[in-house]
């Protein structure tokens, strides 16, 4: 008696759709016979070859296997051919392999010597394929592929063997954490060669080793917040970064850091509903996060949030116990946010062709970076269209359309107090024309419609600025105003296709203002 089972082999050599529930029993009572089968089944698409595995004599359901066959994985281009037959002590022994996915009979040879010194495949009997899953990650660390979010295992993750991407053991491949204690476990991220689980409300290590994952021990490094969806968090060579409803959250080496202080009525407007498509990508060349959110009544991603840490990630306000006042920090981050429909971003390398020729070491029309033509930044769109575009230097309209481009300054000290504005002059550089105005009032914003932020201000308008690419002169403008606190800076572009600037020092003229006395005061 011996058994026999179907293999499965794919384009990436991986072996599997063997399990005990599969294996065929055959009774032959006389030596020297050949072995034949019949009908043999065809794989799934993608299937380059069938494996049949068999015992020797004697053998039982539980194996061992072994199959006979020549197939180098490190020559994916190698021409198959069938029959194919070994020679042994001048005994043909047939390989015991369909090199397509069609053929359905064959007739085989061999000794069970022979087999037994060939491919042992008893540990396929474990071998379950790839879980349907919301995030899937590699980590090279461990030359593994991670899964989390399968049906039915919400809590921890799934991991494959090494080196095998497709195979993950039935038995021994998943890590339960908190089993089933009502916290999804969102995705697997690796930082600083350390395998970080990222969940709903914490962030725990796993301590990856040889052994089997169900073996491997998990840590928690922090609790109370976590990434709120699949994409929601990233990791790069000195930090991670994640989003929760609470705000934006960087992490080093103790414990998460709020990042979002200076943001709280606009990260108020974000549709929480729709968490799970928020997503959040680092980009390292340009030094910024990237981040896809949903705002106000939106189901997908509206809009983006851009943090620049370039100059560092220091709050941009600080209070001086030397001077006891709020003074603003020239080494902070910085963050803009755009009208921008997208459900995924990230940075590629591609090369362009037919580079524009830059002479004498230029770059040619202004702002053109030539990197640009062998990396760039893609954004897949969540509208209707579902188009993947690139952030494209130089070019400043979205696909003709103006971009709704605006700048606002805090409140100088100067004008926290009842003051009247004079005027401002500005160094600045662009195209086309930008609009400044002054804005007052207790509160920045107040409110938020479907239009935008519903703002408390007193509007001071100053006349168009028009701008050149080579600005040589200096801008300013008189505003003369009326008594009132809380003066600060507005400016854009009136969202007109190619208008654009980049501001680089501004300053704000003002004439503080004191009550006088009373007349019945005065001496007499």
């Amino acid at each position: 008696m011996i058994a026999f089972s179907l293999m499965f082999m794919n384009r990436n050599f991986t072996v599997s759709g063997f399990t005990q529930a599969s294996v065929i029993r055959y009774i032959v009572d006389e030596d020297g016979w050949e072995i034949g089968i019949f009908n043999v089944a065809p794989g799934p698409a993608n299937v380059i070859a069938r494996i049949c595995s068999f015992t020797v004599a004697d053998g039982s359901n539980a194996g061992a296997f072994w199959w006979i066959g020549d197939i180098n994985p490190q020559v994916p281009s190698q021409n198959f051919v069938y029959p194919q037959t070994f020679l042994s002590d001048n005994i043909p022994m047939s390989a015991t392999v369909f090199y397509d996915n069609t053929t359905t009979t064959g007739i085989f040879n061999f000794t069970d010597e022979y087999l037994i010194a060939s491919n042992d495949a008893t540990d396929r009997l474990r071998v379950i394929w790839p879980n349907q899953c919301v995030h899937i990650t590699y980590c090279p660390s461990v030359d593994r592929i991670f899964q989390t979010g399968v049906p039915g295992y919400y809590s921890g993750c799934w991991v494959s063997l090494a080196a095998d991407p497709e195979s993950y053991y039935g038995d021994t491949s998943f890590i339960s954490v908190g089993s089933d204690d009502g916290e999804r476990a969102w995705g697997v991220v690796e930082y600083r060669s350390t395998i970080w689980l990222m969940r709903e409300r914490s962030g725990l290590t796993l301590t990856a080793n040889a052994n089997n994952p169900n073996e491997w021990t998990a840590r928690q490094r922090w609790s109370e917040k976590g990434p709120c969806g699949p994409r929601a968090f990233d990791a790069c060579g000195k930090f991670m970064i994640f989003v929760h409803r609470s705000g934006i959250y960087k992490y080093e080496d103790t414990e998460p850091d709020l990042m979002t202080k200076e943001v709280p009525y606009w990260w108020k407007t974000i549709n929480w509903n729709a968490a799970t498509t928020i997503c959040c990508k680092i980009d390292e060349e340009t030094h910024t996060v990237h981040l896809l959110v949903p705002v106000g009544n939106s189901k997908v991603p509206n809009q983006k949030i851009v943090l620049n840490y370039l100059e560092g990630w220091n709050n941009p306000i600080h209070f001086s116990t030397y001077s006891g006042k709020e003074i603003s920090m020239d080494a902070c981050r910085k963050y803009s946010i755009d009208d921008m429909a997208a459900f995924v971003c990230t940075r590629i390398e591609r090369t362009i062709p037919n580079q524009p020729s830059f002479p004498n070491g230029t770059i040619g029309i202004p702002f053109t970076d030539s990197g640009f033509y062998t990396s760039q930044f893609l954004h897949g769109s969540s509208a209707a269209d579902g188009t993947v575009q690139a952030i494209t230097p130089g070019v400043f309209n979205d696909n003709g359309a103006g971009i709704d481009w605006q700048y606002e300054t805090v409140c100088p000290q100067q004008s926290m107090a009842l003051s009247k504005i004079e005027g401002f002059t500005l160094n600045a550089r662009g195209n086309g024309q930008i609009y400044a105005y002054f804005l007052a009032g207790r509160d920045m914003v107040t409110g938020q419609s479907e239009s935008g932020p519903i703002r408390s201000k007193v509007l001071r308008v100053a006349r168009p600025i028009d701008l050149t690419v080579d600005q040589n002169q200096g801008i300013s403008r008189m505003v003369p105003s009326k008594v009132n606190e809380r003066w600060r800076m507005h400016f854009d572009n009136g969202k007109q296709a190619d208008n654009w600037a980049s501001l680089k020092w501004l300053a704000i003229y003002s004439i503080p203002m004191y009550g006088a006395r009373d007349q019945s005061e005065a001496g007499g």
